[in-house]
């Protein structure tokens, strides 16, 4: 009907804006950069929002136990206390007087997801990673039209959270977990496949398997559930065809969702040199 129409015209608009970016586009050269390879790398600093609470906690031990570094957490009114030797600050503005932060990690409620991300990107954090369910969907909108403005990176609503081989892990995937999460291979030696999934069950059944025929697994990302999300795959597939070690690309998803069919044109009018696996 006409209101899912206008839905999906909304929902490209603000998750895709510039259809003309893919068009002048080469190998290697976008509106990121050139040679933008890892959402993460081995300087990438962390700070959790909402670092205090259960799943803030347990996240922290899990990043840290696959080797990233979080430097501070942000809880208001916790401000001093400190989380497995991390520090906790009351705001995201006294973190960075601190410390140097590259990727913010947000643990808080749903409705305190947009005044979390506001937060962040307000004091100049380039790349959120958001990992609640049932934000309001204007508040997503919200979100990512800020991050946008900001020139930002969001992973996410209901982004399950990503890896990069030999780097770490962010978010719970496995269930936070770690002897439940098989991580993604290090054989740098070989050419491997980028895992890009809306349901983070889904990219760890995907991962294992790949990784028991011997496949090597480059980048490993749950894009999110959420209706809206920032980072589509439309948006992810040119970093991973520009990293040199990942040749083919597995997107899982529904056939129909909005974010898979906002790939087909991506793949029309870029130049990607790399295969796709497409499962619904």
């Amino acid at each position: 009907g006409q209101g899912t129409l206008s839905w999906k015209k909304l929902s490209l608009q603000a998750v895709w804006p510039n259809l003309s970016t893919f068009r002048h586009c080469q190998r290697n050269e976008t509106a990121f950069g050139k040679n933008l390879i890892m959402l993460i790398n081995k300087n990438t600093r962390i700070l959790i929002q909402g670092m205090t609470g259960k799943e803030g906690q347990r996240t922290l031990k899990w990043m840290q136990a696959t080797g990233l570094t979080v430097v501070a957490g942000v809880t208001p009114g916790k401000g001093g206390q400190e989380v497995d030797g991390v520090p906790v600050y009351n705001s995201v503005k006294e973190a960075l007087e601190q410390h140097e932060v590259t990727l913010s990690c947000i643990y808080v409620p749903p409705k305190f997801t947009l005044s979390a991300a506001k937060e962040s990107l307000e004091a100049g954090i380039k790349m959120l990673h958001i990992i609640a369910e049932g934000i309001p969907t204007l508040d997503t909108l919200k979100i990512i039209e800020l991050a946008r403005a900001k020139q930002a990176r969001v992973i996410g609503p209901s982004s399950i959270g990503f890896a990069e081989a030999g780097v770490g892990a962010v978010g719970s995937m496995g269930g936070g977990n770690i002897e439940q999460f098989l991580a993604p291979s290090e054989k740098t030696h070989n050419q491997g496949v980028a895992v890009l999934s809306k349901s983070g069950g889904m990219a760890n059944t995907i991962a294992n398997t790949l990784s028991y025929e011997d496949v090597p697994i480059t980048t490993f990302d749950g894009i999110g559930r959420a209706i809206v999300i920032r980072s589509t795959h439309a948006v992810l597939v040119p970093d991973c065809d520009r990293h040199e070690r990942t040749s083919a690309v597995d997107i899982t998803a529904e056939i129909t969702a909005v974010q898979v069919q906002m790939l087909v044109p991506a793949i029309l009018v870029h130049l990607f040199t790399i295969r796709f696996v497409a499962l619904s």
